[in-house]
């Protein structure tokens, strides 16, 4: 590669004409490292895809607030500009190897920026399956980062430990949170309040069921359903992380086929 920026994507992602411009603009500071786009998911009108949008609506907000404080630690592997200079090779059975490269990028003293006027677009999984074992995937990839002590934040620098800490760790850490709350739930039943507690667990968590089985989009239950499955998910790829029993090649994921181009119409 001879050019001094190089630019990350995914096989199936879109791009505006003018993204690869807004991304790069940003490295006339020295100080910046690397840049990662936004990236939508287009035809989210099933009851998996309308609450993948709600969790992305969600990863871009923390997105932002962490580039107004100087920095974020999250990049999307299917948009994302760096330095030629920094790239440090990953090692070939790393699954998520845009993030470990990354955080390679802020241990090196460089910044991580979100530039969300860098638009691109890609189609959600179409089946509650694919979906599935897309999070177990990444959440396995987040596990063997943990195991094998790489692409973590450098310790010197406490805001982006902060950030890592909740924003990565915290929710990948997430069912096992729920379990100890549920326990806790259960062991101070006799407690007026936490008994209160515990009967909104068991509704939300009957809610998800019932969105399970009814497979309805209505948000009262298409959203616990996602929030339970999102979360079995991350528990499977927590085992199989640690057990690295997760296959680092990606398998094809069934997705909305494209058409002559971008819907935007159905995003």
């Amino acid at each position: 590669v001879e050019t001094e920026l190089v630019v990350l994507s995914d096989a199936n992602a879109f791009y505006e004409p003018d993204a690869l411009k807004h991304l790069v603009k940003y490295f006339q500071d020295p100080a910046v490292g690397c840049v990662s786009g936004r990236v939508t998911l287009l035809n989210t009108f099933n009851v998996l895809s309308l609450s993948e949008r709600v969790y992305q609506w969600y990863e871009e907000l923390l997105r932002r607030l962490e580039d107004r404080v100087g920095a974020t630690v999250a990049v999307d592997g299917a948009m994302c500009a760096i330095r030629k200079e920094l790239y440090q090779k990953v090692p070939s059975n790393i699954i998520l190897d845009d993030f470990v490269l990354a955080m390679n990028i802020i241990r090196q003293g460089k910044r991580i920026i979100f530039a969300p006027e860098a638009q691109g677009y890609e189609y959600a999984p179409i089946t509650v399956k694919e979906g599935f074992k897309t999070r177990v995937r990444v959440t396995a990839g987040a596990m063997q980062t943990l195991k094998h002590r790489i692409g973590l934040p450098p310790l010197g620098q406490p805001l982006l430990l902060f950030e890592y800490l909740f924003h990565k760790f915290l929710r990948w850490m997430m069912p096992l949170l729920l379990l100890a709350i549920f326990a806790v739930n259960v062991s101070l039943i006799d407690q007026g309040a936490y008994l209160a507690l515990l009967s909104a667990q068991i509704l939300f968590y009957g809610l998800a069921l019932l969105g399970y089985v009814t497979g309805s989009s209505v948000s009262i239950l298409s959203v616990p359903f996602y929030f339970c499955l999102q979360n079995i998910a991350i528990a499977a790829g927590i085992w199989q992380g640690l057990k690295d029993r997760q296959s680092v090649m990606w398998d094809k994921v069934e997705r909305f086929p494209v058409d002559g181009g971008i819907e935007k119409g159905n995003d």
